[in-house]
């Protein structure tokens, strides 16, 4: 059966998006054999897309400047998870259940999946392995054009020697020189988080080459803090569970947020109790 698809460019808007999706999947009967759209599901890159989804739709993930509250059961959070339950379910252009980050590269390589969403860090992996063309684009819009930033940190740990904090400095300072944290975008995929190193001439000349690495930089003027409250990775787990749940069929879109905003509310009860709600005991 031929394909329907036409569009000469990445879709920019969720309606885009799905439009394309339904266009982009292929069945033989009631087989599906082509998912027009996957996404890692797991936790921590789930955690990543609902904020940026949520962003995207108008509203915020969580209070970025008080650690004791999110967002969970808001409009545009509930539409954010709506939006994910009808692509698998309603429009059924995405497989059901959790997806972890092998079997989302698998397919695509595959042809089994026509469009997917990864972390940056998957980059060089897919231009790598994959043989056929592909184009890297900006996560599509609902109402704004977002993105949440997200990746790990360097830390020193209270409690060290002078010499072992010494020590410490000159490994992190080593780690994010623009010479370092260079070689380990080109490696990966992520983009450097020192700037100056994108005016090194290997640099110029990567991003030449591989103009797919550019599209992260240029979605970075619509990046917003990705998730920091008071217990950070158990309250976005809550929200994970949940959504985990719609895509596995197990509970609707409304149940779920109300149920995460529940979670989180208790979760984050010592650190308000600690904090915001210490004056009105």
């Amino acid at each position: 059966m031929k394909s329907a698809w036409t569009r000469t460019t990445p879709p920019a808007t969720w309606a885009e998006w799905a439009d394309a999706a339904k266009k982009l999947t292929k069945r033989d009967g009631n087989t599906i054999t082509r998912y027009g759209l996957m996404m890692v599901t797991t936790y921590d890159t789930l955690g990543w897309l609902m904020s940026g989804f949520t962003m995207s739709n108008g509203g915020q993930y969580y209070d970025q400047a008080w650690g004791g509250e999110v967002y969970y059961n808001q409009p545009s959070t509930l539409g954010a998870v709506q939006f994910l339950d009808n692509l698998v379910h309603r429009d059924k252009v995405m497989p059901e259940g959790v997806t972890d980050p092998n079997a989302v590269a698998s397919a695509f390589f595959s042809g089994r999946a026509a469009m997917i969403v990864n972390s940056t860090g998957a980059l060089s992996f897919v231009r790598d392995n994959m043989k056929q063309p592909y184009r890297v684009a900006f996560i599509p819009r609902a109402m704004r054009n977002a993105v949440a930033i997200g990746g790990g940190s360097l830390i020193i740990p209270k409690g060290n020697t002078p010499e072992r904090e010494k020590a410490a400095w000159t490994f992190i300072n080593d780690m994010t020189s623009p010479a370092v944290s260079g070689g380990w975008s080109r490696f990966t995929g992520y983009f450097a988080p020192n700037r100056h190193a994108y005016e090194l001439p290997e640099m110029t000349s990567y991003l030449a080459e591989h103009p797919d690495a550019k599209v992260a930089l240029d979605q970075l003027q619509y990046a917003q803090p990705w998730f920091a409250t008071y217990a950070t990775v158990a309250v976005r787990k809550a929200m994970e569970d949940q959504v985990q749940a719609v895509l596995s069929g197990r509970i609707k879109p409304a149940e779920a947020v109300a149920n995460a905003q529940h979670a989180a509310d208790e979760l984050l009860r010592p650190y308000a109790e600690r904090t915001a709600l210490e004056v009105t005991k």
